[in-house]
């Protein structure tokens, strides 16, 4: 896919997909990610989406977020309102939080999350 894209799944949560991306819809409530860039607002009745991607699942807690796949090892999460778990792909990684107003960089290789800012072209308008 290239462009972008507005999605609104069954659950409520509305989704911007920018290409080029590699996206599928698994079910009212979860996409699967392989590549590219979303954006995501979430309702309270949709707590608890998720965004499958090869390094792990990102479990939105009632929130607004941009995810940003960079590698096939690496991301760049912003948080915006709300609260996102990340919950590592490989065995030795331990679940973490990134809550409102924070952005972390994260690497599934080495399971580093580090802070980074947040910039203004950051978030994905729906």
């Amino acid at each position: 896919m290239r462009g972008r894209a507005l999605i609104t799944l069954g659950s409520g949560a509305r989704v911007v997909v920018e290409g080029p991306a590699d996206l599928s819809i698994v079910d009212d409530n979860r996409l699967r990610l392989d590549k590219g860039r979303l954006g995501a607002t979430v309702p309270t009745q949709a707590v608890g989406f998720t965004v499958d991607t090869p390094l792990g699942e990102f479990v939105d807690l009632g929130t607004e977020f941009t995810l940003d796949l960079t590698t096939a090892t690496t991301c760049k999460l912003y948080v915006f309102t709300g609260l996102v778990e990340v919950r590592p792909q490989r065995g030795g990684g331990r679940p973490f939080q990134v809550a409102q107003t924070q952005a972390v960089s994260y690497d599934s290789a080495t399971d580093a999350a580090e802070l980074i800012p947040i910039g203004d072209g950051e978030k994905l308008d729906l």
